[in-house]
């Protein structure tokens, strides 16, 4: 009897501030980037905040409308404040600002931590823009900032390689 196994998933946790518009955005981003365009690679995504105030909230409702539109699934994202055992499970670990590698670092110091913003060259900032409290044309440059932070990440990791882990 032969048995296949499937290459391993690398797994991706995603930090914003809140965890209700960015890294849900990422993570659905990213699920749908690496089913589409990505076929080879497996990729597991968790998205979490490191200051959630409302744990258990969903992804803001503008979140989930455009990246419908956009025709990715915003997927069933609820507030989450990161903890240890997320930054255990991870092999990679992306956030949005200095602010978010600052505080993963301060949780766990030999973990390594890339800004989203490192996979866009041509990037004005190290951060990407919090939308929260923003108008849609704010929302909609978030979306295509990370759209191309998320391709450009994908196209670092090689299809069946399995984890990369910058520890």
């Amino acid at each position: 009897m032969l048995f296949f196994s499937r290459p391993p998933r690398t797994r991706v946790l995603i930090l914003c501030t809140a965890n209700l518009c960015r890294s849900p955005m990422a993570a659905a981003l990213l699920r749908a980037r690496a089913a589409d365009r990505h076929r080879g690679l497996r990729v597991a995504v968790r998205s979490r905040g490191t200051a959630v105030a409302a744990p258990g909230r969903p992804a803001d409702p503008r979140v989930r409308a455009i990246l419908r539109e956009s025709g990715i699934p915003p997927g069933r994202s609820r507030a989450r404040q990161v903890a240890a055992a997320d930054l255990a499970w991870a092999d990679r670990i992306l956030v949005m600002e200095r602010r978010h590698r600052d505080a993963v670092e301060q949780m766990a110091p030999a973990v390594k931590v890339d800004l989203f913003t490192a996979f866009l060259p041509e990037a004005d900032s190290e951060d990407i823009p919090d939308p929260y409290f923003a108008n849609r044309q704010a929302l909609e440059a978030c979306l295509a900032q990370l759209d191309a932070a998320v391709s450009a990440f994908l196209g670092t990791l090689q299809p069946g390689a399995g984890p990369v882990s910058g520890r």
